[in-house]
């Protein structure tokens, strides 16, 4: 299953929208989303621009960072424990931006980990020694050189990880083109991948951690 994150640039009357965390209940719910906000331990300050999702700990959940646009905020960083709950690490991480709508993950220096581009500067994970796969798509013939647009899903153990190729997602944010999956720290030798590329073609494979690169059958 999927879930959405909202960040809601809102201001103090209770009537406006505040962030958000909403669940897909899948085809046995009807594809419908259930709201998750209210345990998740999301706080609300004025006001959120963009939200940007990764697993920076390499742990199998998305964690959420958050910026802001307003003086006198702050961007924060939530860490993903699980079963929809939140823990606010920004002081930890050492993570201090500037206002800004801005914020990419990606793994600039190859060494498994995400980091962090946001206002103007670079921010570098230090990482740990959970395991990661790293998944380049290259499309050919109908399919984009890019592979904007694909799907690839990951099964280990009771989840499914999901990532889609995307060019964007916010406002002013670049997605990097490379999808990552945090796998935790004794993932399974071969992993199931299963690629969705555009067109509707389907490609299964078998892969370890680290590096995985493909390009689409068609």
């Amino acid at each position: 299953m999927l879930f959405r994150s909202v960040g809601n640039f809102s201001h103090p009357p209770a009537y406006q929208d505040r962030p958000k965390f909403l669940r897909n209940r899948g085809p046995s719910g009807n594809f419908a989303f259930e709201d998750k906000s209210g345990g998740a331990g999301l706080h609300w300050q004025e006001t959120y621009a963009s939200p940007a999702l990764a697993d920076y700990d390499n742990d199998g959940h998305l964690d959420l960072f958050f910026t802001t646009v307003y003086s006198g905020n702050t961007s924060v960083l939530y860490r993903n424990s699980g079963d929809w709950k939140f823990t606010n690490t920004t002081g930890p991480s050492g993570i201090r931006t500037a206002q800004t709508y801005q914020a990419s993950w990606c793994d600039f220096d190859k060494d498994g980990d995400m980091d962090l581009a946001s206002g103007g500067k670079l921010w570098r994970n230090r990482g740990n020694s959970n395991k990661w796969l790293a998944v380049q798509l290259k499309g050919k013939d109908k399919v984009n050189s890019a592979a904007i647009g694909a799907t690839v899903r990951l099964k280990m153990g009771k989840q499914i990880l999901t990532r889609h190729v995307n060019s964007s997602t916010g406002e002013g944010n670049q997605n990097s083109l490379t999808l990552h999956f945090g796998l935790g720290p004794n993932p399974t030798k071969d992993l199931g991948v299963v690629i969705h590329w555009p067109g509707g073609a389907k490609q299964k494979q078998l892969v370890e951690s680290g590096i995985f690169n493909t390009i689409n059958k068609q």
